[in-house]
């Protein structure tokens, strides 16, 4: 396991993509990456509280997956490589990431990973107010003497990209090994410890016994201190610039998100001070959706949130969203979803 103990990074130059982005409704979700010999085919792993679900891929599937597009999230997502190399694309850089090593991106970060077939890997994808949820118990049960905080490095993640969304920072943390004397079996003990702590994450996930979301807080939290312990691991901080037409359209996501995409474009132009056709190529270029197409994601992301918390019928969900006609909406939801909004309320209250 020598190259577990490298804190370097391999790096090339790699062409950007228009990003998606990925909303999640539940607090937290794992996606574990079995080691897999084969090429022909592979079998991904994902927990959602109250199921686990086994995700086959053919080659020729596996293969799309590697090329797909630069993505984005709602939600923290934490790679951590547990055997074998994943190369994780960051904006621009594609990285090699070793057995040990753990990416933490913000929400801002546009990123997709190439998944080895010998390679063992997880990520933990966790909801904001999840996270912040456990930054304050963190902070209400932490000893007096204690200065350093499991989550400093996540509370700087999440505040640097919520603090004024308008203007977020692109900050991600790269956690490295550090070389430990007589290693060899130590540093496999820790990363067995890593991989126990998964499994048991994975198993409340699934269960969704009474309690199961406080042992869950738990394990996450452990999981953050063995990450901050000292001498265990060399933590980068890394930030990067944003461009003004990230930054343009940062602050329409932003107005998107607050109004459920219920903005007009020329609405939008006046509250930004810019041509409306200049507004529609930015977003075109930077998401490749039109405005028109943008807008209408969050307004879908919202009747899929109240479809799944909330009693509302969807007549009463279509009229708040200001959709004037019925069928076109589920038109939409349909072609984004897969199913009409009845049923997928139904298969979601079953399996989730």
């Amino acid at each position: 396991m020598e190259s577990s103990y490298s804190s370097t990074h391999d790096v090339h130059a790699a062409n950007a993509a228009a990003p998606e982005l990925f909303h999640s409704p539940v607090p937290y979700m794992i996606l574990y990456h079995p080691c897999q010999s084969t090429r022909d085919s592979r079998t991904f792993l994902l927990a959602v509280p109250g199921s686990l679900q086994r995700i086959p891929l053919t080659g020729q599937q596996a293969e799309q997956l590697k090329h797909r597009s630069l993505h984005q999230h709602n939600f923290l997502e934490i790679l951590f490589v547990l055997s074998g190399t994943v190369y994780p694309q960051i904006e621009e850089t594609l990285y090699k990431c070793n057995a040990g090593e753990c990416y933490i991106l913000n929400r801002s970060i546009r990123h997709r990973e190439e998944i080895s077939a010998g390679s063992e890997s997880l990520v933990l994808m966790i909801s904001r107010d999840f996270l912040m949820r456990l930054i304050r118990h963190d902070a209400q049960h932490a000893p007096e003497y204690s200065c350093i905080s499991s989550f400093e490095t996540v509370r700087r993640l999440l505040e640097q990209t919520h603090r004024d969304f308008s203007c977020p920072a692109k900050e991600y943390a790269v956690y490295s090994p550090l070389p430990i004397e007589h290693a060899g079996a130590s540093f496999s003990c820790i990363l067995e410890e890593f991989r126990t702590l998964f499994r048991l994450m994975t198993e409340e996930t699934r269960s969704r016994k009474p309690g199961s979301i406080l042992v869950m807080e738990g394990l996450i939290t452990r999981f953050f201190s063995m990450l901050e312990m000292p001498g265990l691991y060399r933590k980068s901080l890394i930030r990067l610039a944003c461009t003004k037409e990230e930054l343009l359209v940062n602050k329409i996501t932003y107005i998107f998100e607050a109004c459920h995409g219920n903005t007009g474009r020329e609405e939008l132009a006046l509250l930004l001070n810019y041509n409306s056709d200049y507004l529609n190529r930015i977003v075109k270029r930077q998401t490749g959706m039109s405005l028109m197409s943008y807008g209408q994601l969050f307004c879908l992301k919202e009747a899929e949130r109240l479809l799944l918390e909330s009693s509302k019928s969807i007549t009463e969900i279509v009229q708040g969203l200001g959709f004037s006609n019925r069928s076109y909406f589920y038109r939409v939801f349909e072609k984004k979803y897969g199913m009409p909004p009845k049923e997928y309320r139904k298969f979601h209250s079953i399996y989730f």
